[in-house]
């Protein structure tokens, strides 16, 4: 006997025959599943029939039969420690506000199909019922779907299991929402998986398949949320559940106030996004990345996320796109390397004291050390990545894009307790100049090399050239320095986006380079011609009250 239809029909009469073991096991259900569903036989409260809604009366109401093609669907007796197996389905496009009634039901699972139009299933008015699902059931939008679901209170019942929320459909608006709050039931530990292959919509977050304010009932066992699939789901509100995210693919977005669940966060793949201005993860929350990953959406705009707690690097070392900023405050640990890129200047600050010992690459974007890095972790600046921050680099460094101190506007030095090896570049490039500004008084951003030498290395190149970002000062500046020897000789460096009017020239010792910036002579000139003509605009008042000309 196959799954299918065999609870169809099935009456308290046929527990005798083992019917209700044989069925239960060909649809995956456990004993004590088994258990459950003989004793809403003997009760009369289990209705198993799937069932398509047609919606023939225009009532609206899902307690009417002539609305279904198989009978009324699911049961509303001992819900959220029930075992309904029913898989109702929505493919049609009229009638489409169903109202489940005043007690709360337990059904299998969803299913929109073709032809599904725009449902609208919810509770009436204020009511406190919710559509539980139970045994693990789905709900799923097929890949035809063209229109919005949405769905009101829901939750999940039952004992334990793996729940599966889908949508494939290939027009992007045709979301899932599950617009009010959501609630697990289930006095084991659960799994809910966001999957599918729908992406929402291309410009409204409006339009993607959404959660809001996931929690557990008391005494139930912890939901686990895990994002699978390609597409994206959205969650708001505040999260509660507590057995961990895991996010494998594709994007777990988070507006407004949303929060994840406290627990272990593990990304394995896919991404995430804040989706606010600014979003803090308490430290309570824990991190693990153990595959690459995309922080951000296109959808966004300067959100920024701050990470709290401890991250854990798995897997073969990460690689993080950034779409959007990433601060993690807390410690960053493990065996393994974490590599960073963005599309322009997506910016990881790593404010903590970190423990990680695998290489840190900087294939693109900022990295900003705020904090420290450990000294077995060696770093790699590629063409178009820059190396920010005012803290240090533990590891050996070599720099062939930019080395910018502290942040743009901000004057600050960063430290680096090993070698730093400049690769020079084939020509000048703004990828590749290092980015240092002035202050008055001779202050300037300040590469400092505590423990070791400042080296040139040009395998791929001969330019060493910094951008001072139309610096305006007049002074001698110290742009680097170093306890150990170099390489370099002064005519290896030249410059640009020195304010108009002023010149400068570089001078290296033996364990310092520096800057000196000064007035071009023809801008003396002109300053003095302007002196000149002030002062001779100043006298000749003087000649006129005299009677001179």
């Amino acid at each position: 006997m196959q799954g299918g239809n065999c609870f169809q029909g099935l009456s308290a009469g046929r527990l005798h025959d083992g019917f209700v073991w044989r069925c239960g096991a060909a649809r995956g259900l456990t004993g004590g599943a088994i258990v459950a569903l003989m004793a809403g036989l003997l009760s009369g409260g289990i209705q198993a029939a799937d069932s398509a809604w047609s919606g023939t009366t225009g009532d609206g109401l899902w307690t009417t039969a002539g609305n279904w093609s198989a009978g009324v669907p699911g049961t509303t007796t001992s819900v959220t420690a029930g075992a309904n197996t029913d898989v109702v389905t929505f493919n049609t496009a009229t009638n489409l506000a169903v109202n489940y009634g005043t007690s709360s039901r337990n059904i299998g699972g969803i299913q929109f199909g073709t032809g599904a139009g725009p449902f609208v299933v919810s509770r009436p008015g204020s009511n406190s019922t919710r559509l539980y699902f139970s045994l693990g059931g789905e709900v799923a939008v097929t890949s035809d779907v063209t229109a919005a679901q949405t769905l009101g209170r829901t939750g999940l019942a039952g004992t334990s299991g793996t729940y599966t929320f889908r949508n494939d459909s290939t027009t992007p608006t045709a979301k899932i929402d599950f617009a009010t709050s959501f609630i697990s039931a289930s006095t084991g530990p659960t799994t809910l998986v966001l999957t599918g292959s729908n992406p929402g919509g291309a410009s409204s977050l409006t339009e993607t398949s959404r959660l809001n304010a996931i929690s557990e009932a008391t005494g139930a066992g912890g939901l686990t949320l895990v994002k699978n699939g390609a597409g994206n789901w959205l969650l708001e509100g505040s999260n509660t559940y507590t057995g961990g995210t895991t996010i494998n693919d594709g994007s777990l977005l988070l507006r407004g106030s949303a929060t994840l669940g406290p627990g272990l966060i593990t990304i394995n793949g896919g991404g995430f996004s804040s989706l606010v201005s600014t979003r803090t993860f308490a430290i309570d929350r824990t991190w693990a990345f153990n595959g690459d990953f995309v922080h951000g959406t296109d959808k966004s705009d300067g959100s920024a996320t701050e990470i709290l707690g401890t991250v854990s690097l798995g897997g073969t070392g990460p690689t993080v796109t950034l779409l959007e900023n990433l601060t993690m405050s807390g410690v960053v640990s493990g065996g393994v390397g974490l590599s960073i890129t963005s599309p322009d200047t997506g910016r990881l600050t790593l404010a903590g004291a970190n423990t990680y010992t695998g290489p840190t690459q900087v294939l693109g974007g900022v990295l900003s050390v705020d904090g420290s890095t450990a000294a077995a972790s060696t770093v790699t600046v590629s063409p178009g990545g820059t190396l920010a921050g005012t803290g240090t680099v533990g590891g050996a460094t070599s720099v062939a894009g930019i080395v910018s101190p502290a942040r743009l506007n901000t004057l600050g030095a960063l430290s680096v307790a090993a070698d730093l090896t400049w690769s020079g570049a084939a020509t000048a490039a703004a990828a590749t100049d290092w980015a240092f500004e002035f202050g008055p008084s001779n202050t300037a951003d300040l590469l400092d090399i505590t423990s070791g030498s400042f080296l040139r290395d040009t395998a791929l190149g001969s330019t060493f050239r910094f951008d001072f970002n139309g610096a305006a000062e007049q002074g001698t500046f110290t742009l680097a320095q170093w306890t150990g020897s170099t390489n370099f000789v002064a005519s290896d460096f030249s410059y640009t986006n020195l304010a108009p009017g002023f010149t400068g020239l570089f001078s290296l010792g033996a364990n310092s380079l520096t800057f000196s910036a000064v007035p071009e002579p023809s801008a003396l000139a002109a300053a003095a011609g302007a002196i000149g003509l002030s002062l001779v605009y100043r006298r000749r008042p003087t000649a006129n009250r005299s009677g001179k000309d």
